[in-house]
């Protein structure tokens, strides 16, 4: 008998198997001939160390779902609608390696070169439009087989009047190297027809910054547009004086070299960013030699080539692992998004995440889509009420397949139906069968820019190329699933990782197009531990698709879900519980970060965090709602909503020490022994480790201080010896626990660790009056006065405790409650309800009592706080900036290398 291939392939297989015991194998799922044969490929062309690549072939997406569920296969790569579906039970798999892309290869001129040189039928003399180095449009535009030249914004789009026939060399175009920053900025914005509520900077004559910005608030800027540290101030409040900002450095370089009569020949001209910054890759065109340098322009050593080398790779950007999901209209059109009703629709096709999920999730969320009763009509159905006729593929509604242009495949999900995906999409909006074409960004090419624009949820119309700020949503990439439990996530990584190191072709194959992995993929990445496919789609997208797929739509809250953090959190929250009237409900206690992730999967509602985890909790898109505000020496914000204040009452980080150490300063800290309330607190822990690592050039506070207690570190460490655990336990081995289990953790704890064994504690400043002055009955503390302690300022001097607000270390916003975007609203109202009844003046605070408890100190809220606002959200500002203050998140935190990083965080910022 005769052995095929595929016989002889299976005996090599199984005689390496049994050969080497150790050897691990990954199968690989497959749904198609073209898909089988580039796996064979992959197995035969593909050797990764110890580990062994299989194919198994199965009929259709959703049986190698179920095959990999029941362990007889173990990956696959799925678009975002199937790794939805594969989370599900009773398959429960699990993402765990993305797609992605280089941005570059895929900006809409990149697009549009590659849809004219990579087309079967290319025209002769078509003209291909020219790209810079990071993938834009360059200003000068010229077609060689016309002769025209023409200028374009940058949009991509055709500046009027600026077209020149041949033979014409004066035409120049703007270079934005040479425009400053300010004016760039302003100019880009104003572009786009700005809302009040977004923010314009002011530029001087020579479009630089001006000092002073002001849009509600006043403040200063430096010469990067930068807010300066502490320059804010409320409106109605005279604005504090601001220095000249004047042009960046290397703005100012090149006006130098510029500005000359006659410049030297050969001069160099730095190349700068459009925030003003030099860009990482400097080139001097006379002599031919390219180097790296700072955003500053300082050289980078051991970076510079010579003429006719490779120039040196300076900034590698980041792979992109996500799509946007666009509507597109014709310019020639005028309606907005809330006059979507009696038009006509192109969709990729129903259930895709771009051209169905994420348009209908916007639509049903701004109420121009009605389903309130998913059990008794369809989304189909819906949708078909509203568009007049349609071409969505896979759809069961005659109204959605009327525009479809197939001929005995109509309106199926396949190649038989011409607008079928998102280029079939977009193909059935040029031919004029619909107004709008819901799609990915991927089918937008420059070539289009002329005649099609996006449309906007906030019922505005931009530029394709503005596809990042007008969109319904994104997209993840294909993503690599597996089981969630057993041990072959390992496995499938290090197959892959190897196997792109060995540059094996997982990314092409000449059996056809996007088999295993999209043509487009140029790496594949690992993702963080902590993900999965909740975090990996996004909420917006995830409950998106649950809605999609029969829940009920979410509707007007009557009752908050609170996520205590503790078991004596849970007793106050169950004495709320039983006076509230339903209004409040308790989960069971968890961590900060489960209640992030909790309130994200909409198992419950807020939770009030301090500002470490408040920074994940934002990073995962959950947002303030209402702040605790704590000056009890002002309290009419507490009586009139929305009045200005002098103080909102929040700590300041000190560094305290004891009055009779005399000879201990800021500036000699080294060889002293620290307390610290816990690691990861940013009072205790992050700011001190970010001041001193300025001085030290190193995140080990270990090798700073002679010993130390920092509860949370590796028990063996310095910082863990002058820990004590639990006095009361001795056995109980919880000596450094990040819990009170712990004598010395928290600010009660720094506080005692002073007292007892070290030279200085890093606390909130209320620390020391809250442990003195017969405030603490406990031992260590009933004699202890506020005046043995000082304070030590970063200038080298010391100060009473009284003087915190001008010697500290820094300030910090206050704890705040998160919730869910769409919740906000709600834990507002119900919540100031509640406080109408139980705050400090309510009606029934003898029952019930929100900012105090016999069951400990700050449980819920701050025993301080005096009452609680509503978040003053500034939209014109990222949310960490208008949180943190936009110095203090870009010092502290964002540019801050030694700042800790939850899991959570890595995971709800990936795709960043």
């Amino acid at each position: 008998m005769r052995m095929t291939p595929q016989v002889l392939l299976w005996l090599c297989l199984l005689a390496l198997s049994s050969a080497a015991p150790n050897i691990r194998n990954v199968r690989w799922c497959v749904t198609s001939d073209t898909e089988e044969q580039k796996c064979n490929d992959l197995v035969t062309s593909c050797h990764v160390d110890e580990i062994l690549l299989t194919c198994v072939k199965k009929s259709s997406t959703e049986d190698c779902v179920r095959a990999i569920s029941n362990g007889e296969a173990d990956a696959i790569s799925l678009d975002s609608k199937d790794v939805y579906k594969a989370s599900l039970d009773p398959f429960n798999l699990k993402p765990i390696m993305t797609e992605a892309y280089s941005e570059r290869e895929h900006t809409p001129c990149m697009r549009h070169r590659q849809s004219v040189l990579g087309g079967k039928n290319m025209k002769i003399g078509a003209f291909v439009p020219k790209c810079d180095e990071k993938g834009n449009y360059v200003p000068k535009q010229c077609h060689g087989s016309t002769g025209y030249c023409w200028c374009l914004n940058e949009n991509g789009e055709e500046i009027e009047g600026t077209r020149t026939p041949p033979g014409n060399s004066g035409l120049t175009c703007e270079n934005k190297a040479n425009k400053p920053p300010c004016l760039k900025e302003r100019q880009k914005l104003l572009s786009a027809k700005p809302s009040p509520a977004v923010f314009v900077p002011e530029c001087d004559e020579k479009g630089n910054y001006r000092p002073q910005q002001s849009h509600v608030y006043t403040w200063c800027v430096d010469e990067y547009g930068e807010e300066v540290f502490g320059s804010r101030n409320f409106p109605g409040k005279p604005p504090k004086p601001c220095e000249a900002s004047g042009e960046t450095a290397c703005i100012k370089e090149r006006n130098k070299v510029l500005s000359v009569a006659e410049p030297l020949l050969g001069a160099f001209l730095p190349d700068c960013d459009e925030n003003g910054y030099f860009s990482p890759l400097q080139f001097h065109g006379s002599t031919g030699y390219s180097w790296c340098v700072t955003k500053n322009g300082e050289e980078i050593k051991g970076t510079r080539t010579g003429p006719g080398q490779t120039p040196p790779t300076c900034e590698v950007s980041a792979p992109v692992t996500l799509h946007y999901a666009v509507a597109v209209v014709k310019k020639s059109s005028s309606f907005q998004l809330d006059q979507l009703k009696g038009k006509r629709s192109c969709h990729s096709a129903v259930g895709e995440a771009a051209g169905w999920v994420a348009p209908l999730n916007v639509l049903l969320k701004k109420k121009l889509l009605l389903w309130e009763e998913p059990e008794q009509k369809s989304i189909e159905k819906v949708a078909s009420e509203i568009f007049s006729a349609s071409c969505a593929p896979g759809a069961q509604e005659a109204n959605l397949c009327e525009q479809c242009a197939g001929q005995e495949d109509q309106c199926t999900r396949g190649p038989g139906e011409p607008y079928y995906g998102d280029e079939g999409a977009f193909r059935c909006l040029r031919d004029g069968k619909g107004d709008v074409a819901f799609v990915e960004d991927t089918a937008l090419t420059g070539q289009y820019s002329d005649n099609f624009e996006l449309l906007c949820p906030d019922n505005t119309r931009r530029p394709l190329s503005q596809y990042k700020i007008c969109n319904f949503g994104r997209i993840p990439r294909h993503s690599v699933v597996t089981r969630s439990t057993g041990d072959k996530m390992q496995d499938i990584t290090e197959y892959l990782l190897q196997a792109q190191k060995k540059e094996c072709k997982l990314f092409s194959s000449t059996h056809g197009k996007d088999l295993l992995f999209e043509d487009t993929t140029s790496a594949l990445i690992a993702l963080p531990s902590a993900m999965d496919t909740f975090l990996f789609l996004g909420p917006d997208l995830f409950n998106g698709m649950k809605t999609l797929n029969g829940a009920r739509p979410p509707r007007v809250k009557q009752q908050i879900r609170w996520c205590p953090q503790s078991k004596n959190e849970h007793k106050k929250c169950e004495d709320w519980s039983s006076v509230s009237g339903g209004a409040i409900k308790c989960t069971e206690p968890s961590s900060a970060l489960e209640c992030v992730k909790k309130i994200l999967k909409d198992e419950a509602d807020a939770v009030n965090l301090d500002t470490a985890h408040t920074y994940t909790a934002l990073k995962c898109g959950l947002l303030p709602s209402l702040d605790e505000y704590r000056n009890k020496d002002d309290l009419i914000p507490c009586q009139i909503p929305g009045a200005d204040y002098t103080e909102f009452g929040s700590y300041r980080i000190v560094a305290i020490v004891k009055k009779k150490d005399k000879d201990i300063t800021w500036n000699n800290l080294q060889g002293k022994k620290s307390c610290h309330t816990g690691v990861g607190d940013m009072m205790g822990w992050n700011i001190p480790v970010y001041l001193i690592s300025k001085k030290t050039k190193n995140c080990d506070l270990g090798s700073y201080f002679s010993q130390s207690c920092a509860p949370g570190s590796p028990i063996d460490s310095n910082l863990c010896k002058l820990c004590i655990g639990d006095p009361q336990n001795t056995e109980a081995n919880t000596k450094c626990s990040l819990s009170d289990k712990e004598a010395y953790y928290g600010n009660e704890g720094a506080v005692r660790c002073l007292v007892e064994k070290g030279d200085v504690a890093f606390v909130p400043h209320t620390a020391v009056f809250e442990n003195t002055d017969g405030k603490n009955p406990a031992l260590w503390a009933k004699d202890l006065k506020s005046a043995d302690f000082e304070l030590l300022c970063p200038d080298g001097s010391r100060a009473p405790v009284s003087n915190y607000k001008t010697c500290k270390l820094s300030g910090i916003a206050n704890q705040v409650t998160v919730t869910r975007p769409e919740s906000v609203k709600d834990v507002v109202r119900i919540t100031q309800n509640q406080q109408s009844l139980y705050g400090r003046t309510g009606s029934l605070k003898d029952i019930f009592q929100m900012f105090s408890t016999s069951y400990g100190q700050n449980l819920l809220f701050s025993d301080r706080t005096q009452c609680l606002v509503e978040f003053d959200r500034m939209l014109d500002r990222d949310i960490m900036d208008d949180y943190f203050g936009k110095p203090f998140h870009k010092h502290l935190i964002r540019d801050n290398d030694c700042f800790p990083i939850s899991a959570l965080a890595t995971a709800c910022s990936f795709h960043h």
